[in-house]
């Protein structure tokens, strides 16, 4: 089905919907528009801070110049604001029942994706710092064995090395 065809199919029905349907329609709309309109002005008023009123940006490197993470954050919260609008919105319309559960689908595997993947993340640095601890405590004990190495057995003490 084309573009046009599509939408006419969806604008068609526009006089079918009650005056609370559309109002509905026309708060949900406001409220995503009005939060953009905030999101905007508070990166822009970020950037602005941290481009213009510093010697030099300590987060050149980062994203738009911003601390570590709030890129990343901005745009979650935007995602959540949109999809409880869109959600409440459908709950309210008849019409829009069921039209969203593939956008609540993909924000939930967005979330699982995030958190899975700060925790695999800690748990490869632990298993990183513990893999070196267990090489150093190795090689000290080599030493010992060949007469090289320190003779108290304190010196072959390491912390996470136990397994």
């Amino acid at each position: 089905m084309e573009t046009a065809d599509y939408l006419a199919k969806s604008f068609k029905n526009i006089q079918d919907y009650s005056n609370l349907e559309i109002a509905i329609l026309i708060a949900g709309m406001t409220v995503i528009l009005t939060w953009l309109i905030i999101i905007t002005m508070f990166v822009y008023r970020l950037t602005k801070r941290f481009t213009y009123e510093y010697v030099t940006n300590p987060y050149k490197d980062e994203t738009l110049g911003l601390p570590r993470g709030t890129f990343r954050g901005l745009l979650t919260i935007t995602l959540l604001v949109v999809l409880i609008v869109m959600v409440c919105m459908s709950l309210m319309i008849d019409e829009f029942q069921g039209n969203f559960d593939s956008l609540v689908g993909a924000f939930e595997v967005m979330i699982a994706f995030y958190f899975g993947s700060k925790i695999m993340n800690q748990v490869s640095e632990n298993d990183k710092q513990k893999t070196e601890m267990k090489a150093d405590a190795k090689v000290k004990a080599e030493m010992h064995k060949s007469g090289a190495g320190p003779s108290s057995e304190s010196d072959f003490e390491v912390l996470g090395s136990q397994g």
